[in-house]
């Protein structure tokens, strides 16, 4: 497998500790030259325990050296005058076209506990360059359910929407139910029209027919109004879904070339138009696995179909290397991603001290180069 060409090597610059563990990130140059990363920095991933239904308040870290360096944790200060808490592995930050900064969040809600008890995502903005938020808001007011909103998710369309990919309670199982990794999710978008005031469910939602259906989708824009989502399937690869309306309706699932797991991902838009996905890419340890999350690659695409041959970031037998933010800088693009411990047999059962390995880690890598299909 071809290596990246690096800026600064993989280096951890956040360590977990006991109870607090570094997941589900999101970075954005909030001023030239000065980038903000945001994060719940909270419950160690996959255990399910530690900080369950109170709120914490998001955390920032800010580095002034294209993501070389790190300063120390500040709170955010969001109020939350909503049920429920901010759960971890979703945190995505996005500036709109007008200058207003979002800031959306994986939730916890009340209800549907037993379930996993994820919910609407919740919204905050910022008008000032990140100095002060506006009260944490449900994204819409349809009935709660059971659904789930990953990192650096939010894009913007040539045309000004906003689109929002989430996956959601798979309508084939009783709420009351489904369970947490146990049953299918179905992809879907939340868009909006009017710059992130209001939100609306897209028409038409992405179903797989397996164990694991769409987990986590992301999507990318190849051509105006011209979408593909990528997500994770349990199929040995990644599935696509096409739209071609601005994410209103979508294909139905095809097989890609990104040989993965049920494991993360993140994409984003080069500059140059092409898309760019981070991911781990490698076979399954067997049928609907989320294992190996490891090694580290990114693979680009004009179409979201034909793929480029994965290209190395980083490999760390014995550990996840998960849940990836991509944010262009000056210099080429910031990788920033968590890394955790790893048992090896394709399960979450961690021994106590797991929290050692790892942490948050980055990685500034050159600007891709261009491939021939």
């Amino acid at each position: 497998m071809q290596q990246v060409q690096t800026i600064a090597q993989p280096e951890i610059f956040q360590r977990h500790t006991a109870d607090l563990c570094f997941i589900g990130q999101d970075v954005i140059e909030m001023r030239p030259g000065e980038f903000w990363l945001f994060t719940r920095y909270g419950r160690p991933p996959t255990t399910f325990t530690g900080n369950m239904g109170q709120f914490t308040d998001p955390i920032i870290l800010k580095s002034r050296d294209g993501g070389r360096t790190w300063g120390e944790p500040t709170s955010m200060g969001l109020s939350w005058p909503i049920d429920g808490f901010m759960s971890d592995g979703g945190t995505t930050v996005f500036r709109t076209r007008c200058g207003k900064v979002l800031f959306l969040s994986h939730r916890n809600g009340s209800i549907y506990r037993h379930c996993g008890s994820h919910g609407l995502a919740a919204i905050s903005e910022s008008t000032d360059d990140g100095r002060t938020w506006s009260p944490a808001r449900l994204l819409t007011d349809e009935p709660e359910d059971i659904q789930y909103l990953m990192n650096q998710r939010l894009i913007q369309l040539t045309s000004g929407r906003l689109v929002l990919p989430t996956c959601a309670r798979d309508p084939r199982i009783p709420i009351e139910q489904f369970g947490e990794g146990v049953h299918p999710t179905v992809g879907l978008c939340y868009l909006s029209d009017d710059n992130g005031q209001s939100w609306r469910r897209s028409c038409g939602q992405v179903q797989q027919l397996t164990d694991r259906g769409v987990q986590e989708p992301v999507v990318g824009e190849y051509a105006p109004n011209r979408l593909v989502m990528i997500y994770r399937s349990g199929l040995s690869c990644h599935q696509a879904s096409l739209s071609e309306d601005g994410g209103e309706t979508w294909s139905a699932p095809e097989d890609t070339s990104l040989t993965a797991a049920c494991s993360p991902l993140t994409m984003t838009k080069l500059a140059d138009g092409r898309l760019v996905l981070v991911y781990n890419h490698a076979a399954p340890l067997f049928k609907e696995s989320y294992y190996p999350r490891n090694p580290l690659v990114y693979a680009t695409s004009r179409d979201g179909r034909a793929w480029s041959a994965p290209v190395l970031i980083d490999d760390q037998p014995g550990q996840q290397l998960i849940y990836p933010s991509i944010t262009p800088t000056a210099e080429g693009l910031l990788v920033v991603y968590c890394a955790h411990y790893d048992a090896g047999d394709g399960g979450f059962s961690f021994p106590p001290d797991a929290w050692k390995t790892g942490g948050g880690k980055r990685c500034l890598i050159t600007l891709p180069q261009a491939h021939r299909r």
